[in-house]
């Protein structure tokens, strides 16, 4: 804040890049009361036009006179960008004398200042690029990323503030992007998953109304989804680059706090008041989640297991496979899918647990890989039953077919019998109808085997 030493605002920031230069866009975008955040208008404007490189309009960033704010610290983290890039090789015979930051033309100590150095508005309202040296060169070194990461380093509001983590009420004071993960029991860590998972649980720490208050804010997620999504592979400060879009993460408000989740774990912040968060009932969901997310995946290479072998079935290959059995496995599988779904419902546990349970399924994909796997298997099912019916009816017509002859047989034997009297004929002519009623059966059931063989070439992959 301007003549306030050490004092911060916070403020809604836009960053673009602009094809056609707008006069318009600078009143456009502080008098904002729809768009941003905080519905007071855009604070800080950060433009670069391409088209303008070199004349020193190309990288700019401007505060909104009446916000109260000024830029000095990124005026002096831009000069020290600059100097770095130039490795001591940076033009300053002929220094510029109207910038605040170098009076008389001169640094601290007394040498020369730079030929072009960033301009800072003579009250740190405005920085703009360099323009170009007199050899032609550019003056600046640095690109609209460095203007843009310069710019969240300094004034990013979570570079000072100190948390809790974890749950021991002991532990140190860490910054966000320093707390490690939970240990979680080894039940919650079987089988090895697609992706590892972590948890993290940290708690708002505000000694004095110097520190930055609790405030829920798109920035706040995106950093808490970054500082999950980096671990472990990268440390340090969380950088711009690094701020996920706001469609990978979800954002659960809880009593006492909040809840980021993203595809790589979740991360429970604790507001710091009275209402704290119980963490034990979330850190148990969380488990479950994670016990339920191992269950679809083995339950998952099951099911495609048990695809193939139903393919192999139908084409012939597999012999040694019945639909008995396989309806039976699909079966056990179709319980054992609806069994994780009913414990994830009907589990014991308070409100918010409940409600941060929901947002892990929903993230995860929980809640869609249980219901795709169980129409799966529903649906191979059918196509089994569909199989046998089909079958069974082809059967008994053929079993139909095959008893037609009785329907002769019988009245002619009963009238042998009635008209001879002579037994040993009568039996003769009984065994012989009886024989050819056999064969008869006989060519149905190896006529039925014809039909029912697979087609010619088929075989499975």
């Amino acid at each position: 804040m301007v003549g306030a030493k050490g004092r911060h605002r916070l403020v809604d920031t836009y960053l673009a890049e602009e094809s056609i230069p707008l006069g318009s866009l600078k009143v456009f975008a502080h008098t904002d009361r729809l768009r941003p955040f905080l519905k007071n208008g855009f604070a800080v404007l950060a433009i670069y036009r391409p088209i303008a490189t070199g004349d020193g309009f190309d990288l700019t960033i401007s505060v909104d006179p009446h916000a109260g704010v000024e830029l000095s610290e990124l005026w002096r983290k831009l000069e020290e960008g600059e100097n770095e890039r130039w490795e001591g090789e940076r033009p300053c015979g002929n220094p510029r004398r109207d910038i605040r930051g170098y009076p008389g033309g001169a640094r601290a100590g007394g040498r020369n200042a730079p030929d072009e150095p960033w301009y800072d508005g003579r009250d740190y309202t405005l920085v703009a690029a360099p323009r170009r040296l007199q050899d032609g060169r550019l003056g600046s070194k640095l690109t609209w990323t460095d203007v843009r990461e310069a710019l969240w380093q300094v004034y990013q509001p979570f570079r000072d503030l100190k948390v809790t983590a974890g749950t021991g009420a002991a532990a140190d004071l860490v910054s966000l992007e320093e707390c490690s993960p939970e240990t979680l029991p080894d039940s919650s860590r079987v089988g090895e998953l697609r992706r590892k998972r972590h948890l993290f649980l940290a708690r708002w720490h505000r000694p004095d109304n110097t520190a930055p208050a609790f405030r829920v804010t798109p920035t706040l997620g995106r950093y808490l989804a970054a500082c999950i999504n980096r671990h472990p592979t990268a440390t340090g400060p969380v950088t711009l680059g690094e701020l996920p879009d706001e469609t990978s993460y979800s954002l659960v408000e809880l009593p006492g706090g909040i809840a980021v989740i993203t595809e790589h774990g979740a991360f429970v912040l604790d507001a710091g008041r009275h209402d704290q968060v119980r963490s034990e009932p979330l850190k148990e969901e969380f488990c479950r989640a994670l016990r339920i997310l191992h269950r679809l995946e083995t339950s998952e290479q099951g099911t495609h297991a048990l695809l193939d072998e139903a393919r192999a079935y139908f084409r012939g290959v597999r012999r040694d496979l019945s639909q008995e059995n396989l309806l039976r496995r699909l079966s056990l599988e179709q319980i054992e899918i609806a069994l994780e779904q009913h414990q994830a419902r009907t589990a014991p546990v308070i409100p918010e647990a409940r409600l941060f349970g929901e947002a892990l399924r929903a993230r995860w994909g929980i809640s869609n890989w249980l219901d795709s796997l169980s129409n799966d298997v529903e649906r191979i099912k059918d196509v089994l039953h569909s199989r046998s019916e089909l079958l069974n009816s082809r059967h008994t017509a053929w079993f139909a077919g095959a008893a037609l002859p009785l329907l002769f047989t019988i009245p002619l034997a009963a009238f042998t019998i009635a008209e001879y009297h002579d037994w040993k004929t009568v039996t003769g002519i009984i065994a012989g109808l009886i024989l050819v009623n056999v064969l008869l059966f006989i060519g149905f059931l190896r006529l039925t085997a014809w039909l029912d063989r697979p087609p010619p070439g088929s075989a499975a992959p």
